[in-house]
């Protein structure tokens, strides 16, 4: 850390000063410790009996009773049990027929109608159905219920009734009871409250802890505006050739006219060649001959006279 040098009694060295530390309770009175935070060794028991208020005892309420899982929360979907509880309506496809309009204003075709059976059961309640016979479907136990006298009736007392083993089944004692004779046991959930509920809780809870601020080093560039960087010198890397750049006076720059300027085998200058079409306007290109592409008998096609008409060897004499 930087300190600002001042004049002690006319005297500027600082040895004899001892810098304190920033952090930790401050031994000056004009300097104010800052606040510091630590692991608590109580446990959630022995906070939860402190008491700090009224309000806050209210808040607490309840927190001894069983939590929001004890408790089933009927479906809220589909119809409510509940008196209370308005069902939703509910919507299906229709059963009707897709054509019966038209079926109750058209006319009935020839196979519309059907002849009935005469044998079985008559539907139509102007004919009389003949009698049917079959095989009975009673068991042997139903003949067993028949009523014959009342010594008979003693003989069958306590067939119907369920056996000891498994018929009756043994309600569980342990959970929630069906029966409204047996109580419940208490059940007992992890409570669904915030962690920092109050006021004082949530506002300690944003403050810096103690590795929240960053010491920013003393030493090399310095990146906060109010301290100075202390200058740091170094090997220069400039070379030989940059050394006789420098400037020193009329006489010294003659010394040093035309180091800096290409000299003639360098392969600085390129010399233009001097065949061929020139490129600068200042030399003029030379004459240049070719072979023609014309072809060999173009002036026959130009309409001369005779070109058309046959030589000497064309008759047969």
């Amino acid at each position: 850390m930087a300190v600002p040098k001042k004049k002690i009694q006319g005297v500027d060295d600082f040895s004899h000063l001892k810098m304190r530390t920033m952090f930790g309770p401050q031994t000056l009175s004009h300097r104010q410790s800052g606040p510091s935070f630590g692991f608590g060794a109580s446990t959630r028991e022995v906070r939860a009996k402190i008491f700090i208020s009224q309000a806050h005892n209210a808040t607490e309420s309840g927190s001894a009773s069983p939590g929001p899982l004890a408790y089933g929360l009927g479906s809220m979907c589909g119809k409510q049990v509940d008196g209370r509880k308005k069902s939703q309506p509910r919507w299906m496809f229709g059963t009707a027929e897709r054509f019966k309009f038209d079926k109750r204003h058209a006319s009935p075709g020839p196979g519309a109608y059907g002849v009935t059976a005469s044998v079985g059961a008559q539907v139509s309640s102007a004919i009389q159905s003949a009698p049917s016979f079959g095989f009975g479907s009673a068991e042997r136990r139903h003949v067993e219920k028949v009523y014959l006298s009342e010594e008979h009736q003693k003989s069958l007392h306590g067939c119907d009734s369920p056996g000891p083993l498994a018929a009756y089944r043994l309600a569980d004692s342990v959970g929630r009871q069906e029966s409204s004779r047996k109580a419940n046991h208490p059940t007992y959930t992890f409570g669904g409250g915030g962690r920092f509920r109050n006021e004082s809780e949530s506002r300690a809870a944003k403050l810096p802890g103690p590795g929240t601020y960053e010491l920013l080093a003393s030493v090399g560039p310095q990146v906060a505006s109010n301290r100075a960087s202390s200058p740091m010198p170094g090997f220069g890397a400039s070379t030989r050739q940059t050394q006789d750049k420098l400037y020193i006076s009329p006489e010294h720059e003659k010394m040093h006219f035309g180091k800096l300027s290409p000299g003639p085998q360098s392969g600085t200058y390129t010399m233009p060649p001097t065949v061929g079409k020139q490129f600068l306007s200042r030399n003029k290109s030379m004459p240049s001959w070719g072979f023609s592409t014309a072809t060999r008998f173009a002036s026959d096609k130009k309409g001369l006279r005779g070109s058309d008409t046959p030589g000497p060897g064309a008759y047969s004499v």
